[in-house]
Protein backbone atom coordinates (compact mmCIF):
# COMPACT_ATOMS: atom_id res chain seq x y z
CA UNK A 1 0.00 0.00 0.00
CA UNK A 2 0.98 3.43 -0.39
CA UNK A 3 2.88 5.48 2.25
CA UNK A 4 1.63 8.70 2.31
CA UNK A 5 -1.79 10.24 2.07
CA UNK A 6 -5.34 8.26 1.23
CA UNK A 7 -4.16 5.68 -2.22
CA UNK A 8 -7.17 4.80 -4.67
CA UNK A 9 -6.92 1.53 -3.03
CA UNK A 10 -7.89 2.16 0.43
CA UNK A 11 -10.80 4.27 -1.57
CA UNK A 12 -11.48 1.21 -3.40
CA UNK A 13 -11.53 -1.06 -0.20
CA UNK A 14 -13.64 1.46 1.77
CA UNK A 15 -15.97 1.26 -1.55
CA UNK A 16 -15.83 -2.92 -1.71
CA UNK A 17 -16.66 -2.62 2.60
CA UNK A 18 -19.54 -0.84 1.86
CA UNK A 19 -21.01 -2.68 -0.96
CA UNK A 20 -21.84 -6.15 0.70
CA UNK A 21 -24.93 -5.06 2.47
CA UNK A 22 -25.89 -2.39 -0.62
CA UNK A 23 -28.66 -2.78 -3.33
CA UNK A 24 -28.69 -3.08 -6.52
CA UNK A 25 -29.31 0.27 -6.82
CA UNK A 26 -26.68 1.22 -5.62
CA UNK A 27 -24.31 3.41 -7.98
CA UNK A 28 -21.71 1.47 -9.79
CA UNK A 29 -19.72 3.78 -9.56
CA UNK A 30 -19.14 3.41 -6.14
CA UNK A 31 -18.24 -0.25 -5.82
CA UNK A 32 -14.85 -1.71 -7.10
CA UNK A 33 -14.63 -4.33 -9.17
CA UNK A 34 -13.13 -7.57 -7.77
CA UNK A 35 -10.67 -10.12 -9.71
CA UNK A 36 -9.37 -13.18 -8.13
CA UNK A 37 -6.70 -15.10 -9.87
CA UNK A 38 -6.45 -18.60 -8.29
CA UNK A 39 -3.87 -21.38 -9.04
CA UNK A 40 -4.01 -25.00 -8.14
CA UNK A 41 -1.58 -26.97 -6.09
CA UNK A 42 1.31 -24.46 -5.95
CA UNK A 43 4.02 -23.17 -2.65
CA UNK A 44 5.24 -20.16 -2.84
CA UNK A 45 8.00 -20.32 -5.53
CA UNK A 46 7.66 -16.86 -6.03
CA UNK A 47 9.97 -14.05 -6.02
CA UNK A 48 8.04 -11.75 -3.73
CA UNK A 49 8.27 -14.43 -1.01
CA UNK A 50 11.98 -14.19 -1.31
CA UNK A 51 12.81 -16.83 -3.43
CA UNK A 52 15.65 -15.67 -6.12
CA UNK A 53 14.97 -19.06 -8.46
CA UNK A 54 11.59 -17.49 -9.20
CA UNK A 55 10.82 -16.31 -12.35
CA UNK A 56 7.34 -14.62 -11.08
CA UNK A 57 7.70 -10.67 -12.51
CA UNK A 58 3.82 -10.15 -12.96
CA UNK A 59 3.31 -11.19 -9.59
CA UNK A 60 5.77 -9.96 -7.66
CA UNK A 61 4.47 -6.55 -9.16
CA UNK A 62 1.26 -7.39 -7.52
CA UNK A 63 2.68 -7.88 -4.22
CA UNK A 64 5.04 -4.89 -4.25
CA UNK A 65 2.43 -2.44 -5.43
CA UNK A 66 -0.38 -3.70 -3.10
CA UNK A 67 -0.31 -6.15 -0.20
CA UNK A 68 1.97 -9.47 0.55
CA UNK A 69 0.08 -11.50 2.87
CA UNK A 70 3.17 -13.42 4.46
CA UNK A 71 0.91 -15.93 7.12
CA UNK A 72 -1.33 -17.39 4.38
CA UNK A 73 -2.95 -20.54 5.47
CA UNK A 74 -5.05 -23.45 3.50
CA UNK A 75 -7.83 -24.89 5.61
CA UNK A 76 -7.23 -28.05 4.14
CA UNK A 77 -3.95 -29.82 2.63
CA UNK A 78 -5.77 -30.77 -1.11
CA UNK A 79 -8.34 -28.91 -3.40
CA UNK A 80 -12.14 -29.62 -2.27
CA UNK A 81 -12.33 -29.29 1.38
CA UNK A 82 -10.33 -26.19 0.55
CA UNK A 83 -12.24 -24.41 -1.91
CA UNK A 84 -14.97 -25.43 0.42
CA UNK A 85 -13.57 -22.94 2.99
CA UNK A 86 -13.39 -20.51 0.33
CA UNK A 87 -16.29 -20.18 -1.24
CA UNK A 88 -18.63 -19.99 2.10
CA UNK A 89 -16.07 -18.73 5.30
CA UNK A 90 -16.32 -22.13 7.00
CA UNK A 91 -13.78 -24.79 8.27
CA UNK A 92 -14.91 -27.71 6.15
CA UNK A 93 -15.05 -29.87 9.46
CA UNK A 94 -17.61 -27.78 10.33
CA UNK A 95 -20.07 -29.00 7.35
CA UNK A 96 -18.71 -32.83 8.01
CA UNK A 97 -18.10 -34.17 5.56
CA UNK A 98 -16.56 -31.72 3.62
CA UNK A 99 -13.54 -32.16 4.78
CA UNK A 100 -13.22 -35.22 3.38
CA UNK A 101 -11.90 -35.05 0.10
CA UNK A 102 -14.39 -36.12 -2.93
CA UNK A 103 -17.57 -36.12 -0.12
CA UNK A 104 -20.01 -33.59 0.14
CA UNK A 105 -20.62 -31.55 3.26
CA UNK A 106 -24.06 -31.12 4.71
CA UNK A 107 -24.69 -27.21 4.01
CA UNK A 108 -27.26 -25.88 6.92
CA UNK A 109 -29.81 -23.64 5.63
CA UNK A 110 -28.79 -20.54 6.16
CA UNK A 111 -24.96 -20.92 4.58
CA UNK A 112 -24.23 -18.89 1.69
CA UNK A 113 -21.43 -18.70 -0.73
CA UNK A 114 -19.81 -15.20 -0.74
CA UNK A 115 -20.54 -14.90 -4.66
CA UNK A 116 -24.31 -14.82 -3.42
CA UNK A 117 -23.89 -12.00 -1.84
CA UNK A 118 -22.46 -10.09 -4.34
CA UNK A 119 -24.70 -10.80 -6.75
CA UNK A 120 -27.42 -9.42 -3.70
CA UNK A 121 -25.74 -6.39 -4.03
CA UNK A 122 -25.89 -6.15 -7.68
CA UNK A 123 -22.19 -7.55 -8.88
CA UNK A 124 -22.34 -9.87 -12.23
CA UNK A 125 -20.22 -12.50 -10.97
CA UNK A 126 -18.64 -15.06 -12.87
CA UNK A 127 -16.15 -18.07 -12.55
CA UNK A 128 -13.68 -19.46 -15.10
CA UNK A 129 -14.50 -22.11 -14.85
CA UNK A 130 -12.94 -24.67 -11.64
CA UNK A 131 -16.00 -25.25 -8.58
CA UNK A 132 -15.65 -28.18 -6.70
CA UNK A 133 -16.61 -27.19 -3.54
CA UNK A 134 -17.32 -30.39 -2.31
CA UNK A 135 -20.80 -29.92 -1.18
CA UNK A 136 -24.21 -30.02 -3.60
CA UNK A 137 -24.07 -26.11 -4.52
CA UNK A 138 -25.95 -25.11 -7.34
CA UNK A 139 -23.44 -23.02 -10.01
CA UNK A 140 -26.07 -21.11 -11.31
CA UNK A 141 -27.49 -20.00 -8.23
CA UNK A 142 -23.97 -18.82 -6.79
CA UNK A 143 -22.62 -17.58 -10.44
CA UNK A 144 -24.41 -15.40 -12.76
CA UNK A 145 -21.73 -17.03 -15.25
CA UNK A 146 -19.79 -20.21 -14.86
CA UNK A 147 -18.09 -21.99 -17.24
CA UNK A 148 -14.90 -21.80 -19.88
CA UNK A 149 -16.24 -18.86 -21.53
CA UNK A 150 -17.08 -16.84 -18.42
CA UNK A 151 -15.62 -13.30 -18.20
CA UNK A 152 -16.60 -10.24 -17.33
CA UNK A 153 -16.81 -9.11 -20.78
CA UNK A 154 -20.09 -10.79 -20.57
CA UNK A 155 -22.05 -8.58 -17.99
CA UNK A 156 -24.57 -6.05 -19.03
CA UNK A 157 -23.04 -2.05 -19.23
CA UNK A 158 -22.04 -0.32 -16.38
CA UNK A 159 -21.89 -3.32 -13.89
CA UNK A 160 -19.41 -3.74 -10.97
CA UNK A 161 -18.27 -6.96 -11.61
CA UNK A 162 -16.81 -10.18 -9.35
CA UNK A 163 -14.68 -12.29 -11.78
CA UNK A 164 -12.74 -15.61 -10.65
CA UNK A 165 -10.33 -17.10 -12.67
CA UNK A 166 -8.90 -20.69 -11.97
CA UNK A 167 -5.60 -21.71 -13.79
CA UNK A 168 -5.04 -25.20 -14.23
CA UNK A 169 -1.33 -25.05 -14.99
CA UNK A 170 0.05 -25.47 -11.57
CA UNK A 171 -2.19 -28.62 -10.74
CA UNK A 172 -0.99 -31.17 -9.23
CA UNK A 173 -1.44 -33.20 -12.18
CA UNK A 174 1.05 -31.63 -14.19
CA UNK A 175 4.31 -32.86 -12.25
CA UNK A 176 3.16 -36.09 -13.23
CA UNK A 177 4.59 -36.63 -16.64
CA UNK A 178 7.23 -33.90 -16.20
CA UNK A 179 10.03 -33.70 -18.48
CA UNK A 180 13.31 -31.33 -18.70
CA UNK A 181 12.49 -27.54 -18.54
CA UNK A 182 14.31 -24.33 -18.12
CA UNK A 183 14.93 -24.43 -14.14
CA UNK A 184 17.86 -26.71 -13.68
CA UNK A 185 17.42 -29.14 -10.96
CA UNK A 186 20.92 -28.77 -9.67
CA UNK A 187 20.14 -25.30 -8.22
CA UNK A 188 16.69 -26.21 -6.33
CA UNK A 189 16.80 -26.31 -2.60
CA UNK A 190 15.80 -29.66 -1.34
CA UNK A 191 14.53 -28.68 2.51
CA UNK A 192 16.02 -31.13 4.77
CA UNK A 193 13.27 -33.56 5.66
CA UNK A 194 13.15 -35.22 1.76
CA UNK A 195 15.62 -37.17 0.61
CA UNK A 196 17.91 -35.37 -2.16
CA UNK A 197 17.39 -37.29 -5.06
CA UNK A 198 17.20 -37.02 -8.84
CA UNK A 199 13.23 -37.27 -8.63
CA UNK A 200 12.58 -35.15 -5.96
CA UNK A 201 15.25 -32.45 -7.79
CA UNK A 202 13.18 -32.66 -11.12
CA UNK A 203 9.83 -32.34 -9.73
CA UNK A 204 10.39 -29.35 -7.63
CA UNK A 205 12.35 -27.93 -10.98
CA UNK A 206 9.37 -28.69 -12.73
CA UNK A 207 6.84 -27.21 -10.42
CA UNK A 208 9.52 -23.01 -11.23
CA UNK A 209 8.79 -23.88 -14.98
CA UNK A 210 5.02 -24.13 -14.29
CA UNK A 211 4.72 -21.42 -11.82
CA UNK A 212 7.03 -19.29 -14.60
CA UNK A 213 4.08 -20.39 -17.25
CA UNK A 214 1.32 -19.20 -14.61
CA UNK A 215 2.70 -15.76 -14.28
CA UNK A 216 2.17 -15.51 -17.52
CA UNK A 217 -1.22 -16.16 -17.54
CA UNK A 218 -1.62 -13.55 -14.78
CA UNK A 219 0.20 -10.87 -16.82
CA UNK A 220 -1.98 -11.54 -19.69
CA UNK A 221 -4.99 -11.45 -17.66
CA UNK A 222 -3.91 -8.24 -15.91
CA UNK A 223 -3.99 -6.37 -19.76
CA UNK A 224 -7.17 -7.18 -20.98
CA UNK A 225 -8.04 -4.97 -17.42
CA UNK A 226 -5.62 -2.63 -18.88
CA UNK A 227 -7.75 -2.94 -22.42
CA UNK A 228 -10.83 -2.33 -20.97
CA UNK A 229 -9.98 0.84 -18.72
CA UNK A 230 -10.23 -1.30 -15.55
CA UNK A 231 -7.17 -1.49 -13.96
CA UNK A 232 -7.79 1.90 -11.52
CA UNK A 233 -10.94 0.26 -10.70
CA UNK A 234 -10.99 -3.09 -9.91
CA UNK A 235 -8.66 -4.95 -6.58
CA UNK A 236 -6.50 -7.87 -7.65
CA UNK A 237 -6.17 -10.75 -5.41
CA UNK A 238 -3.82 -14.01 -6.71
CA UNK A 239 -3.60 -17.21 -4.59
CA UNK A 240 -3.40 -20.56 -4.54
CA UNK A 241 -6.17 -23.05 -3.51
CA UNK A 242 -3.83 -24.94 -1.49
CA UNK A 243 -0.44 -25.99 -1.25
CA UNK A 244 1.19 -28.86 -3.82
CA UNK A 245 1.75 -31.62 -4.46
CA UNK A 246 5.59 -32.22 -3.80
CA UNK A 247 6.23 -33.90 -0.51
CA UNK A 248 6.03 -31.31 2.92
CA UNK A 249 5.52 -32.46 6.64
CA UNK A 250 2.05 -32.17 8.22
CA UNK A 251 0.86 -28.77 9.44
CA UNK A 252 3.06 -26.41 7.22
CA UNK A 253 1.81 -23.52 5.60
CA UNK A 254 1.04 -23.59 2.26
CA UNK A 255 0.59 -21.11 -0.28
CA UNK A 256 0.85 -17.87 -1.53
CA UNK A 257 -2.11 -14.62 -1.15
CA UNK A 258 -1.89 -11.58 -2.45
CA UNK A 259 -2.74 -8.98 -3.30
CA UNK A 260 -5.14 -5.83 -4.41
CA UNK A 261 -3.49 -3.72 -7.25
Amino acid sequence: MENAGVSRRQVLGGALAAAVPATAATAAAERPNILWIVSADNNPFLGAYGDTLARTPTIDRLAEQGVLYTNAFSSAPVCAPSRFAILTGMPPESCGPAEHMRAEGRIPEFLRGYPEYLRQAGYFTTNNDKTDYNAPYDAAKIWNLSGPFAHWRRRPANTPFLAVFNSMTTHESAVFTAGDGQTDPAAVRVPAYLPDTPRIRADRAHYYDLIARFDGEVAARLAELDADGLAEDTIVFYYSDNGGVLPAPSGTATTAACTPR
